[in-house]
């Protein structure tokens, strides 16, 4: 944002771009971003459930969460390289 003394000014920011800049750099449209990002998010947040639960019952979700960063790891590597 440029400021000119003397002149009554406004921050002016493209607000699609900022929706859309980093969507775009790797391919993708916002709402296919967005259903990815979700879906990634909601799988972390299980696998996380999973860790905890774990912390307190080491008998359950043995391998909950190894298994899921291994393929969510997959999963980001593989649409890393589509992308390019």
């Amino acid at each position: 944002m440029k400021f000119s003394p003397g002149r009554k000014s406004r921050p002016h920011w493209n607000l699609l771009a900022l929706f859309t800049e980093h969507p775009a750099s790797v391919g993708e449209s916002y709402v296919r971003h967005l259903r990815s990002a979700l879906g990634f998010g909601f799988r972390m947040m299980l696998a996380g459930s999973g860790c905890l639960i774990r912390g307190v019952l080491p008998f359950v979700c043995a391998r909950t969460g190894s298994q899921c960063v291994s393929k969510l790891h997959s999963e980001m590597t593989i649409r890393g390289v589509l992308s390019k």
